[in-house]
């Protein structure tokens, strides 16, 4: 879809970022399947912040317009059949479990990520089935990305691989993660085709330009030949 003319200083600025504000803005140039109406909100409320200093102002102003609104503007793709997806996953890195399970870590005195870093796995174990509640998985734009486990169930025991193809380039170089597998039936929220609203902040996100399509993607780490 174009980007109205009243926004166009905004697009140059993403279109000069060097840390993924051109493929965001990319994504965003490919949509087709966000309706008119919510599309021109958006950038309406986009343009009255003015012209962006730079890449990373352009993208903050357009993450602050998302979370502004998140009922408005995100999950906007179709829902994904109720038959797919059955048991989900989602890939951390280790101090995400100072958010993820808070009181067992406080239990237990850890509250530094260097120290959760340093854990023995058995450890970490024992402090992970501790926890017997909720776990909140969302960011910021209060989304959770998660996909099928069939992808990462031959792949557990290569997370070099698994980071590279999932596109996951905070966690480069990390040598164990957090793994959050649960299955569907478990959440009450619906899962949705991502659109380029959703990857606001997440410059791997490939905008599938399918508006039926079953699931979106990432782009690997490295290039597929």
């Amino acid at each position: 879809m174009d980007i109205p003319e009243f926004c166009r200083e905004w697009a140059a600025a993403m279109g000069s970022g060097k840390n993924g504000e051109n493929r965001i803005l990319g994504n965003l140039q490919r949509e087709k399947c966000i309706d008119e109406e919510t599309w021109n909100e958006f950038f309406h409320l986009l343009g009255l912040k003015g012209k962006p200093s730079d890449a990373a102002k352009a993208k903050q102003w357009a993450e602050g317009v998302i979370q502004g609104n998140l009922g408005k503007f995100t999950c906007r793709g179709r829902e994904i059949p109720r038959e797919c997806f059955l048991l989900l996953f989602r890939l951390e890195d280790l101090k995400a479990l100072r958010w993820r399970i808070p009181d067992c870590l406080k239990k237990f005195g850890i509250v530094d990520e260097e120290l959760i870093k340093g854990l023995p796995e058995e450890e970490l174990l024992s402090i992970t089935n501790e926890h017997k509640g909720i776990i909140r998985l969302w960011g910021k734009l209060g989304l959770v990305w998660a996909t099928d486990y069939k992808i990462a169930e031959n792949l557990l025991y290569d997370l070099d691989q698994l980071v590279d193809k999932l596109g996951l380039r905070n966690l480069v170089n990390e040598d164990r993660c957090v793994l959050c597998v649960y299955a569907r039936s478990d959440i009450s929220s619906s899962l949705h085709l991502p659109r380029s609203f959703d990857g606001l902040d997440n410059p791997q996100f490939d905008i599938i330009e399918d508006c039926k399509a079953d699931a979106g993607k990432t782009q690997p780490l490295t290039p597929i030949a």
